[in-house]
């Protein structure tokens, strides 16, 4: 896990080092182990390496103030957080065997000691323990397809000397991330925006105002491939891209994606809990592989609980377990977590994160996220990583679970639609019965599992709020030219999925656009801030296919999400764990925080700052406020997207 930079001047003005050096440092906390450039000029095909600071000493690298006044046109710079082969072998730039390629990498092919035992069978030879060198000779072997061969996580650029060219990916659900910008003349890439705006100055500093007006709507980020600034794009997951020396645009290539059609022969869904449990217990087994320290997060819900499970019957040891945890009614999953712990004899650690530090943190957080946030999990989330960072290197994390296997309480009516068009379109009388069956229980004990805490009537009463409140919370809290700019925007738009599957539609939206994007952005950057690489084994990209394939009517009985998850967990988790119904993820009493000890200082940042920003209807921001305060309303989420995007643009933009 680590972090990565490169610069390109089609112009071929020469480059600057200290520049170079300077955008990558603002990487350090990707990588603190190690610091390395390599410098190219790319028409008389010469490349250098030099050293940093940190750059290990045994290496004998020459310092980077010796590229100072030589024509190089193209430059990498890397920070290294070392995982697999700890030795110096595993700097990087690093070349191929025969001086060819060069990769700067971002990632872990979890797969890697199978590649490498194929790869040394067409003749390839290897001089380092790493994965990053099965990259290269996989990219040497079988070129662009190698993506299709990797079971991982990465963000690469790859330098192929011979042809000139540059070769950048990403992988398959975008764990990791890789940003760049273009201009015609100059292309800059980096692990994350703050590099680029270093190298790329104001040129990049200009705010994408319908992609802001969006996320302040609708809290979406990471949706596609635009951001917050206008000229900086993210290569999209499952995109891959080449550049050469006369680009004069830019076009990705999508290398893979969900073939709905392929899936039934090669999963076997006659025994989907088997099917579903042997390859998740294959996922953890290859993200234990590492050189270093590995623990969990553990947060009781369903996914979690799973892979710590799963984990600690693998390793001849006690794993670590990290968990954020509550006093406040309504806001706590101690008891299941705890429950978890006790069963597979963990060595558990608990945060309990308080008011009193978030706005001191606010800035900080913000800062590495590159972008403002739309829930207040994060900051819960930033506090695990903390606690996490003096016992371990690597966490597994149980990202994804509910959005392939449907875990929401709202892809219940989903589920009624999906049965309901396949009854139509199939003339299937037996799911007839289902239909029926699943429907009597949702209708009846619906509010349950929207609201666990409320009866029917007030579930009923809590709806008829939200939706005549909706007339004012939907925006009028944008000024005019914000809600313009917000319906001018244009989001890209992609699902293989038939319309006639809405259920499987939903969860590949949710997959790729509208949770899982978000979510992968904060656990990188959080668990990045503490130089820490988390890992998602629900993300292997064959838990996805197989889930995607899965017939929606098999993920949901009654009103029991899950369903086959549930039931290959049988006699693997404690009971109370494998049925709970009420699983809140990250829960943080921002909500109680708001109209108690941070009502002053968020007053006053809403005070002092808003009215100078050209984006709100100030009147209805205050409305809202109050609104808050009385205990009218929960508006916590949208303030909280309020302060982060305050936070965003002292950030980086006032700045």
């Amino acid at each position: 896990m680590c972090g990565i930079f490169g610069l390109w001047h089609f112009d071929r003005q020469p480059l600057n080092p200290v520049a170079i050096q300077q955008a990558t440092t603002l990487l350090r906390h990707r990588g603190p182990d190690d610091e390395g450039y390599l410098f190219v000029d790319t028409a008389k095909g010469c490349v250098s390496p030099f050293g940093g600071n940190d750059t290990i000493p045994q290496l004998g690298l020459p310092r980077l103030e010796n590229a100072l006044g030589k024509s190089f046109d193209l430059a990498f710079g890397f920070r290294r957080l070392s995982i697999i082969d700890l030795s110096p072998a595993g700097h990087q730039p690093m070349a191929g065997a025969d001086g060819r390629l060069w990769i700067i990498y971002n990632g872990e092919i979890y797969n890697y000691l199978e590649l490498r035992s194929e790869l040394a069978g067409y003749g390839h030879q290897f001089r380092t323990n790493t994965d990053t060198e099965v990259i290269v000779a996989a990219y040497q072997q079988w070129g662009d397809e190698c993506l299709s061969r990797f079971n991982g996580m990465w963000a690469f650029a790859l330098w192929d000397m011979k042809q000139r060219e540059l070769f950048c990916a990403r992988d398959r659900l975008g764990v990791k991330p890789f940003y760049y910008y273009f201009d015609g003349t100059h292309f800059i890439f980096a692990s994350e925006i703050k590099a680029i705006l270093a190298a790329a100055r104001e040129q990049a500093r200009k705010i994408n105002h319908p992609y802001l007006a969006n996320f302040l709507l609708t809290g979406l980020l990471d949706h596609d491939s635009q951001t917050f600034f206008a000229p900086i794009k993210a290569l999209a997951p499952a995109h891959c891209l080449k550049i050469g020396a006369r680009a004069t645009t830019l076009t990705p290539k999508r290398y893979w994606d969900i073939i709905p059609e392929a899936l039934a022969t090669k999963y076997d869904y006659a025994r989907p809990e088997n099917t579903f449990l042997n390859l998740l217990r294959d996922a953890v087994r290859l993200r234990l592989r590492s050189d270093v320290p590995v623990g969990t997060c553990l947060s009781g819900g369903l996914d979690s609980s799973a892979i710590v499970t799963l984990a600690s019957k693998m390793l001849p040891h006690a794993i670590n377990s990290f968990s954020s945890i509550y006093s406040h009614p309504g806001y706590s999953e101690e008891h299941f977590i705890r429950l978890v712990a006790q069963a597979n004899k963990t060595q558990a650690h608990f945060a309990s994160p308080d008011p009193e530090k978030f706005f001191a943190l606010l800035g900080k957080v913000i800062w590495h996220m590159d972008e403002p946030a739309a829930g207040p999990g994060i900051y819960s989330q930033w506090f695990v990583m903390e606690l996490a960072k003096p016992s371990v290197t690597v966490l597994l994390d149980g990202q994804g679970g509910d959005e392939l296997f449907a875990g929401y309480a709202p892809y219940l009516p989903l589920h009624l639609l999906s049965l309901g068009r396949k009854i139509l379109r199939k003339h299937r009388p037996a799911l007839l019965w289902k239909f029926l069956q699943d429907g009597s229980v949702i209708l009846r004990n619906g509010h349950r599992y929207f609201f666990p805490d409320l009866s029917l009537r007030q579930f009923l009463q809590k709806v008829v709020t939200r939706v005549s409140g909706r007339r004012y919370c939907a925006g009028l809290w944008l000024n005019a030219d914000m809600a313009e700019a917000q319906r001018a925007l244009v989001i890209s738009s992609h699902n293989p999925i038939s319309p006639q599957d809405p259920l499987n539609r939903r969860l590949y939206r949710d997959l790729t656009q509208t949770s899982i994007p978000a979510l992968l952005h904060y656990e990188d950057r959080n668990s990045m801030a503490f130089g820490l690489e988390a890992r998602a084994p629900f993300l292997d990209y064959r838990l996805v296919e197989f889930a995607l394939g899965l017939p929606g009517e098999m993920k949901i009985k009654g009103a029991t999400t899950k369903y086959i998850v549930r039931n290959a967990l049988k006699n693997v988790l404690p009971e109370a764990v494998r049925t709970r119904r009420d699983k809140m993820g990250y829960p943080t009493p921002l909500a109680l925080w708001l109209a108690g000890p941070l009502r002053s200082p968020a007053d006053a940042m809403l005070q002092e700052h808003f009215h100078r920003r050209n984006f709100y209807n100030t009147p209805m921001v205050q409305r809202i406020w109050r609104e808050h305060q009385t205990g009218a309303a929960d508006h916590s989420w949208q303030i909280f997207r309020w302060l982060t995007t305050e936070a965003w643009l002292q950030n980086f933009i006032d700045t």
